[in-house]
Formats: structure tokens, sequence, C-alpha cells
């Protein structure tokens, strides 16, 4: 190959500058070209190989941001004569290898934070490039902290923490008096606590907040108030329920012991006082005990019940009829006991409370066939009865329970006629009847908005040589509505017990721990902002949930109670909460700003201001719950939210609403009243209950 040389002068110039401090070389090599170009061309036209190119040599740029938070989530990215992206280690560094010479810019990202420098230009010439460091700071302004604690914790009960100044805020102390205002930026602030039992030492606090928390702002409560203290114990067994304790000494005071033999005399100054028990036909061990109160609570003054026993007797006459008769004691306690040879009989033990004695004797007939004995403190004697030789026999039996077959009416047809009424136990006895057939039919006066059910309804008696026992009866009951002001209302707790239907259905078995939840009055919470309507609270005050049972019998129940249908209760529970007492509605957000239980009971609204109250008992007891509904639906009926003004009744009695539009009126506007708060008669909700209760939905499959 030819080679032509370029006989100008060639210069190739290296320079490294250092100027103030900087070399600059600068070469000239004409000569070497002149020999190279020569070189060259004394190859002529030989053949030349060029050697394989070899690979260049790469460098690397690194450094660190700092402090480590800035470095946390942040990404440094490469550019120039490449690219790419990397991110520090938990100490800030970070590395880009691999990179060969040349110009680059090193750029960090953070969301959260800002850079110095915001890149850095580097160049790669011949090594690596290290010390290529960021120093972040945050985007956001830091806060802090003012806490401290109010002592004793006594008087942090009820307190109240404001703060003042830079900004400001309330709070309330934790169960330790200890409180906590955060979120704060530097300034200067003012802490008051506030209690109307406490008065506080010092009564404020200056703080300055200054790039750190401030601590230990504490506060001192002296009580405004003498103390007062408490006396309280047991009675037990709890059967001498509820007994009559009697506080004497330094203040005078009764009261009584709860359904568990509880009780407590409260707000009492020092000194000393004597407490005694009593209840009829029980006697107590000690029959008093002394107490000194000395700046403290006295618990434990507790006292032992036993029973008072008692005997009922009698006599059978002659003593003929007295041989081979058998006296029955039924009631409160049953027995048998059998006539000495001059006819006479006794029970021993017994209590106080009814019983019914009954002779009988296959060979005689008995004046009276049984009697009724109530035992009060005191032994009963002359229970007698006078034999009759016959040849005639009875006819006897039960209703049950007693508290549906007392009073019911027993009609005898057939061979004999007669009626009688159940006694109170529901026993009936027909007596003096020949050979033959009977007809036993049992009906009931059925006073008041009662409705009595007899199974079965009617049923033949042959008698045939020998009395005919066991003509039993199986009695239910319907309640429904009693009339606006009824007095005998609210019934009691005991009777509705007695007289609710038996029965195992439980469509809803998600409810067997609150339906057998029977909670301790002294926890009922209920609001006090309804205290202005002082009829409904005396209402509220005879509200217990003093029954367990299923569903069903807890609504029966509480209809009894407060002469409300039971069905139209059951009806407003399927739209409430379609009977799930854990139902909770009208939710805000924290817990008890909300409606609990099976119909519905609104604790708070969703400012946190109590309406009702009653929460948590109100969602953990369903017979709790009923109850109330049973007697807020009774008040509204009875008219006892009318003052005068327009709310609830638009101006008007409940008995002028009546005479206009007729009680139904009444009752599905109070029912209303329940859902909304307000009279709507009529709403949307009123027709959605009347058709549930049309349709008896709970009755109806998969329910």
């Amino acid at each position: 190959m030819n080679i032509r040389a370029d006989h100008r002068v060639q210069a190739i110039s290296l320079k490294r500058k250092r100027f103030g401090g900087n070399l600059i070389v600068s070469i000239l090599l004409p000569a070497m070209l002149t020999v190279m170009w020569g070189c060259v061309g004394a190859t002529g036209n030989t053949t030349s190989t060029t050697p394989p190119p070899t690979n260049p040599s790469t460098y690397a740029i690194s450094g660190t941001i700092s402090p480590t938070a800035a470095a946390t989530g942040s990404t440094i990215t490469l550019g120039g004569a490449s690219s790419a992206t990397t991110t520090p280690n938990g100490s800030g560094a970070f590395s880009f290898a691999g990179l060969v010479d040349g110009a680059y810019t090193v750029t960090p990202s953070n969301s959260s934070y800002t850079f110095a420098p915001t890149s850095l230009n580097v160049t790669l010439n011949g090594a690596n490039m290290t010390s290529e460091n960021f120093t972040g700071s945050s985007k956001t302004t830091p806060t802090y902290a003012i806490s401290g604690t109010i002592s004793p914790t006594a008087a942090a009960t009820g307190s109240t923490i404001t703060l003042g100044g830079a900004s400001s805020a309330t709070t309330t102390p934790n169960g330790s008096g200890a409180f906590s205002f955060a979120g704060l930026a530097n300034g200067s602030y003012t802490v008051t606590p506030s209690n109307s039992s406490y008065a506080f030492a010092p009564t404020s606090l200056n703080v300055t907040v200054n790039g750190a928390n401030a601590s230990g702002e504490n506060f001192a409560g002296t009580s405004k108030t003498t103390p007062t203290f408490s006396i309280s114990g047991t009675v037990s067994p709890r059967t001498a329920t509820p007994s009559t304790m009697t506080l004497s000494g330094v203040a005078a005071a009764s009261t009584t012991t709860d359904g568990s033999g509880n009780y407590t005399f409260s707000n009492l100054a020092a000194g000393a006082y004597t407490v005694t028990p009593g209840l009829a036909g029980y006697t107590f061990t000690p029959t008093s005990e002394n107490a000194t109160v000395s700046n403290t609570n006295i618990t434990s003054v507790n006292f032992t019940s036993a029973a008072q026993t008692f005997s009922i007797s009698g006599a059978i006459t002659p003593t003929a009829a007295a041989i081979g008769a058998t006296v029955t004691l039924g009631g409160t306690s049953s027995a048998t006991a059998t006539p000495n040879g001059s006819g006479a009989f006794t029970f021993n033990g017994v209590t106080n409370g009814p019983y019914t004695v009954t002779p009988s004797n296959g060979s005689y007939a008995f004046t009276p066939a049984s009697a009724n004995v109530t035992v009060s403190g005191a032994n009963s004697t002359g229970v007698n009865f006078t034999g009759s030789v016959s040849g005639t026999h009875s006819i006897s039996g039960t209703i049950t329970p007693a508290a549906n077959g007392s009073g019911a009416t027993v009609t005898l047809g057939g061979a004999g006629s007669a009626t009688v009424t159940a006694d109170s136990s529901g026993n009936f006895t027909f007596g003096s009847l020949g050979n033959g057939s009977y007809t036993i039919t049992v009906t009931h006066p059925m006073t008041q908005s009662v409705t009595y059910t007899f199974s079965p309804a009617s049923q033949n008696v042959t008698v045939n040589g020998a009395n005919a026992t066991s003509t039993n009866v199986a009695a239910t009951i319907y309640f429904g509505t009693e009339p606006s002001h009824s007095t005998y209302l609210p019934r009691s707790d005991a009777y509705c017990t007695s007289a609710v239907n038996a029965s195992t259905w439980e469509p809803r078995p998600d409810n067997n721990t609150a339906n057998h939840n029977v909670v301790s009055p002294s926890t009922f919470n209920w609001s006090s902002t309804e205290s202005y309507w002082t009829k409904w609270i005396a209402k509220r005050a005879q509200v217990t949930g003093n029954y367990t049972g299923t569903t069903s019998q807890i609504i029966q129940w509480a209809a009894c109670k407060w002469g409300i249908d039971e069905d139209s209760i059951r009806a407003d529970a399927v739209v409430e909460s379609y009977w799930h007492q854990n139902t909770i509605g009208d939710v805000c957000g924290p817990a008890g700003e909300g409606s609990y239980g099976l119909n519905q009971i609104k604790n708070q609204d969703c400012t946190g201001t109590a309406v009702h109250g009653g929460y948590p008992n109100t969602m953990n007891s369903t017979p709790l719950a009923v109850d109330w509904f049973g007697a807020h639906t009774r008040s509204c009926y009875d008219g006892d939210f009318y003052d005068g003004g327009q709310w609830l009744y638009n101006g008007q009695t409940v008995d002028q609403i009546a005479a206009a539009n007729g009680w139904p009126y009444v009752f599905w506007a109070c029912v209303g009243f329940n859902y909304s708060g307000n009279w709507n008669p009529g709403q949307a909700y009123q027709v959605t209950v009347q058709g549930d209760l049309a349709n008896k939905v709970w009755l109806t499959p998969n329910f």
C-alpha cells in the first residue's frame, strides 16, 4: 500500500495545565512524525496486521447522603456519558461502577427531603471520583409535645386540661393522671386544668416550646368538698331478698338488698354507725353490727339470714273420716301428712307464703274440699275439715302454670253440673259425684286485655267407683295492649315470670347469652337528659330486666309487665333488628354512638350527646332492652310526655287525640315515636311494622 507523508510539521500537543499550581506541558513531535512516516514509506508494499483493540479502563463515582434519615427512601440518578440509578445503603453511601471517562451528572431525589447541592457535575478522567456528597433537609416542620400529670389520680378523674397560646386544644388525663398535647409547633403556651370538685396548684402553667418536647408540667389537686364514705356488705344466702337495712348513728338511713344480697350506704361522714337488717320471716346473725367510718370506706359488714319456719295445723272430724285419710299441702312448698288417732294433723317447717291444704279419703267427701292458707310470720291453726260418709267421689285437677290457672272458671257437665274457681295454685275439685260420664271445661273471666287458651279446652272424665284425679289442663296466655292510664301497670316481675308461656322455641340462638344476662340496676347508666319528664322517669325506674328465657318469652314478659300488645313488640323487633340482640344501628363511629338491642335503644347521637343511655347493658341484656322498650311505649301511650307544649303530642293530651282519632291511632304513633323521636302518625315505619305484624314474619319459614 502507498502511504503519503505530509511534509508539514505535525504537532501533537499534550497539555496538563497547572495555572496557579497547575503544570503545563507541551511537547512538539515533528521529528517523531517524520520518522514515523519515513518508516511507513520504507515498508513499501508489505502487508501489516493491526493488533486487536483493548477494552477501555472503567472507574466509579461514589458519595454519601446525610443524614441517614434523608438517605432512606432516596434515589440517586446518573446522567451524562451513561445513565443509571441506585439507592444508598443503610449508612447513606452510594456508588456507580463500570464507568468510562466522560462527563456525568449525579442527582438525588426523595419526596420528603430537599438536597444541597441539588446535583453534581462529575468528570471521569482516568480515576475514580469519590466524596460526591449531598446533605438532605426535611420538607416538613417538626412538632413537639407538652406533657404532665395531675395528682392524686382522684383529682384527675373528670378533669379537663385546656391548652391556650400558640394553638388551643383540650384533653383529659388517663387513669394514672397523665396527659399530653402532641403536634405542637414552637411557641408560647398556657396549660390550665379544671375540675368542678378540685382546685389545682398551680392554677395554670406557662410553657415555651423551642425545638424540644416540654414534659413535667404537673398539677396537684385538692378536693373542694368534704370527703364522704360508704358502708357496704352482703346478706347471705340471698333468699332473704330484699332485706331492709337500717343505718343509725351519725346519720340515719335505710336501703334494701339487691338480687345478690348486696347493700350500700353512700355519702357518709366520718363517725360511728350501726347497721341492722330486717325481713319478716327471717332471723339474722348478728342482729346488728357497729361500724366506725374514719377516712375510708367500710366494706364486708355482712350478715347471715335464716328463714323462720312455722306450722299449719288442723283436724279432720269425725275421727272415722280421719282414719286412712291423707292431707296434702301445696303452694309455696309441698308435703303430705296423715292425721293422728284424734284426727289432728300438722305441717311443720313451713315458711311464709300461700298454701293449699287438701284432705282425701276414698270413703269420704270433705267440707271444704280444700282450704287456702297464707302463712305470714306466725303459725296457722284451725285448718279443719268435716268428712261425710258417701258413696260419691270427686274429680280434681290442676291448671298450669298457676299464674294462668288461678281464678279460672271450671265447669262440670254431663252426669252432673257445677262450677268452681281454680285456687291460687290452679287447683280445682268437684266433690260428691256419683258414677258417670262428665265433661270438664275451663274458661277464664279474661279480665283486662288478656286472652287465655286452655288445652284441652274440654275433656271427658268417667267416675267409676273412685275419685278421678290428675284431670289437668295447660293454660297459655296472650297479653294485649291495656288501656291508657291503667293504674295496675306495671305488673310485677314475679307475676309476669310465672305467666309466660312455656316454650323452648328459639329462632335466634345468637341471643342466648344476652337472653340470660340479668344486670345489676346499679350499672343501668340511663341518660340524665330525660329527667324533665318525671312521669317517664318514674316508669323507667321500674325497668329491671329481671327475667331470662327465649327471645319470644322475653318479649311476652315485657308485654305482660307494661300492658303492650306482645305481637306488636315482636313485629317492631323484626323491623329494628330482625330479632338479633347484637344489632347496632345509627352507627357514627365511636362505641356508644348508636342504637342497640332488639328494639334499638339509642344511647348517644353522632355528636356524643346522650339520648336514652343504657349502653352497653342495652346491647348485652335482652330482657333489659325489651323491658325499657315496653316502659317507653307505655309512657308515650299514657301521655307522660305532655307538658302543655307542642312536643310531643302537638299541644294535645292523648285523650284528646284518641277522642278524635281513636286509641289505635295513638298506639301506632307511639310505636313510631320510639323509632323517630317525633309524633308522626302514619309514617312509613309504622306501616312496615303493621305489615310484619299482619304477616307474623317471625313465624314464617327460614326466619
